[in-house]
């Protein structure tokens, strides 16, 4: 009988191998990783390739179709979900190795670019010489040490401080002229810094107009279980009506209010850049809202997402097939307070409403910011009031003042559509939870 013997070389690498399966066992364990299954399967999925030697199908399309279950034939370069997941996985271990892994010699890094995973050693020798050559570097020099040198350069010092001076001086005046300019379009800078955090992902979710569409083409109102399951080949569909529904529920479609009301936001000083993700609706899941602030664009119509929060909101947006609108009844009015306010369809200038919430997560370690019209003004006018307008500041600072992190409030706005476009916003009521 013959023994295999394994070669010292094999040896060494099953030893290191069996370390960084141990680091990914920590890390998935960590609390960064262990409520989202889905990056917990993303960064399982590429190591697991990477250690047994098939980094070569790490590719975006790979991971695409075998960790977010897409089909055979997507395209990538128009589905972007890899990448924007990607961008959360780094940041999710840039955590870990912040907080729980402070202590780890081992890293694990995806370096950008790729999705191939990268362990990296940090030896203590490397750390002790490393820290020595540090503290060589703040040894004083003495000035009799080379007088001629220091004469010779003196001008160039002098010159080399006086520049620097110049560019520092620019760069402040400069910074002070952008951040003047941010602030005057958002006065709501104590919101936004409690909406973009560093130590959270914000994910902004655009509405999917196409399912708002495929609904009124087919007559049907289709639940958020219906919408993450949704598959044109269920619907029982024959004829024309088949490949239109088919081009709605497989295509990518949002309305330029959502797309500018992302961009702006983005675009605001508090904003994190490495900590945001701009998705479409069809790209989210659920665990993106259990640890992350979330904003969502558009009512439960055309982003079924909100359906969970809606439940314990006091301002209702309702369809009112009758009159072919929406409508937002007041479930429990206060004084002054109308029951029912009613959109209006017809008209180049009419009425319209919006609710904008901030609400707890999932989990409640995070919120999510609910603009939802009736119609695109609605949105839009929803947006404008956190954007460039003072109307929420009262809102906010009641919110603030309360002692619990989790504190939510909401708004039912009010404004004019002209052109599909908002006019002066009214503030019609509010709530607050503590």
């Amino acid at each position: 009988m013959t023994t295999a013997i394994s070669s010292p070389v094999q040896v060494e690498l099953e030893a290191e191998h069996a370390e960084e399966r141990a680091l990914l066992e920590r890390v998935l364990a960590s609390r960064h990783f262990s409520k989202s299954g889905l990056l917990s399967r993303f960064l399982r999925y590429i190591c697991e390739r990477s250690l047994t030697g098939g980094e070569n199908a790490l590719t975006e399309h790979h991971i695409g179709v075998h960790v977010f279950g897409r089909p055979d034939g997507y395209d990538s370069s128009a589905d972007n979900i890899v990448r924007n997941y990607a961008r959360q996985l780094r940041n999710r271990l840039d955590d870990y190795y912040r907080e729980e892994g402070q202590s780890e010699l081992l890293r694990l890094e995806v370096p950008r670019g790729g999705y191939k995973p990268v362990f990296v050693r940090l030896e203590m020798d490397f750390i002790s010489e490393l820290a020595d050559d540090h503290a060589l570097d703040v040894i004083p020099t003495p000035i009799a040490m080379a007088p001629a040198r220091r004469s010779r350069s003196w001008p160039v010092v002098v010159l080399s401080l006086f520049v620097f001076a110049l560019l520092v001086t620019v760069g402040v005046l400069l910074r002070s002229r952008a951040n003047a300019v941010t602030a005057a379009s958002s006065p709501m800078h104590g919101f936004w810094s409690s909406v973009f955090r560093p130590d959270r992902d914000t994910v902004i979710v655009t509405a999917d107009s196409g399912f708002g569409t495929l609904q009124d083409v087919l007559g049907r109102r289709f639940s958020l279980a219906d919408y993450t399951s949704l598959k044109v080949g269920n619907l029982s569909l024959a004829g024309p009506e088949k490949y239109v529904a088919n081009d709605l529920a497989s295509q990518r479609y949002t309305s330029m209010t959502d797309l500018e009301t992302a961009v702006a936001f983005s675009h605001l000083q508090e904003v994190v850049p490495t900590r945001l993700a701009i998705r479409f609706a069809r790209d989210l899941r659920m665990e993106d809202l259990k640890d992350d602030n979330v904003i969502l664009l558009g009512s439960a119509y055309t982003n079924p997402w909100a359906e969970l929060f809606e439940k314990n909101l006091a301002f209702e947006i309702v369809e009112d097939a009758g009159a072919h609108s929406w409508k937002v009844v007041n479930l429990h009015p206060a004084a002054g307070e109308a029951k029912l306010y009613q959109g209006e369809r017809d008209g180049a200038s009419h009425k319209t409403y919006a609710r904008v919430a901030w609400v707890p997560n999932l989990d409640r370690t995070g919120h999510v910011l609910m603009l939802q019209g009736l119609d695109m003004a609605g949105t839009q006018a929803a947006a404008q009031s956190l954007l460039h307008s003072t109307a929420l500041m009262d809102v906010w600072r009641q919110s603030k003042s309360c002692s619990t992190p989790d504190a939510s409030f909401e708004v039912l706005i009010g404004t004019t559509s002209i052109g599909s476009n908002a006019g002066t916003i009214q503030v019609l009521a509010t709530r607050h939870s503590c």
